[in-house]
């Protein structure tokens, strides 16, 4: 039920939304307005994150990987409109090169996250926050409109609140507990394994 109440959500959350497609480049100027918070959201995440543990660890590194995914569908969109004009004129921007570098900083953050304990811990704030902060992006950098229109926003506001709960209903989840349990005993025991670094053996 968690798991379909965030896959529905989030669909539904795109169908209400639908954005425009707006422009393709803006000012470095709206581009700081929009990353400079964005990137220290990703960075409150990580630091609350270095100092949870257990589901709190993996919720906390899915919805920075989740941010950091939603900035890379919008900088993609910008590196592919340079990359028309020429891999010349593209490669004189900075576009392409946040990208690689914000490309890099999801990959370990949603590697961490799916290390850090079951995946139906991290994967809902993940895929609740990509759409949304793309969406977001979107709209306050390249000029992209969704409907606002009593339907649109209800439909929106319902695909919402349905990812949010079916993300407090895998939270609570008895089978997700026992993942996370058999998650941490199986960790424990190759760490209690003779010859792995760290072990007991190994200070025997």
């Amino acid at each position: 039920l968690g798991l379909g109440g965030v896959v529905i959500g989030v669909s539904t959350f795109l169908l209400g939304a639908v954005p425009a497609p707006g422009t393709s480049e803006t000012t470095i100027t709206i581009w700081l307005y929009v990353l400079v918070p964005t990137a220290g959201l990703v960075a409150t995440a990580l630091l609350a994150a270095a100092r949870a543990k257990g589901a709190a660890r993996s919720m906390l590194l899915g919805a920075a990987a989740g941010v950091c995914f939603g900035v890379i569908a919008v900088l993609t969109k910008a590196t592919m409109f340079l990359l028309g004009r020429g891999l010349g004129v593209a490669m004189t921007h900075w576009e392409p090169y946040v990208l690689i570098g914000v490309g890099i900083l999801a990959l370990v953050c949603s590697q961490s996250a799916y290390q850090s304990g079951p995946i139906a811990y991290s994967m809902p704030m993940h895929d609740l926050l990509e759409p949304s902060v793309a969406v977001i992006i979107g709209i306050l950098a390249l000029d992209e409109r969704i409907p606002l229109d009593p339907r649109s926003l209800a439909i929106t506001g319902i695909g919402a609140a349905i990812s949010c709960a079916g993300i407090v209903v895998l939270s609570r989840s008895p089978v997700v507990h026992a993942e996370y349990v058999a998650h941490e005993h199986d960790g424990a025991a190759l760490l209690a394994r003779p010859g792995v670094s760290g072990s007991p053996g190994v200070a025997g």
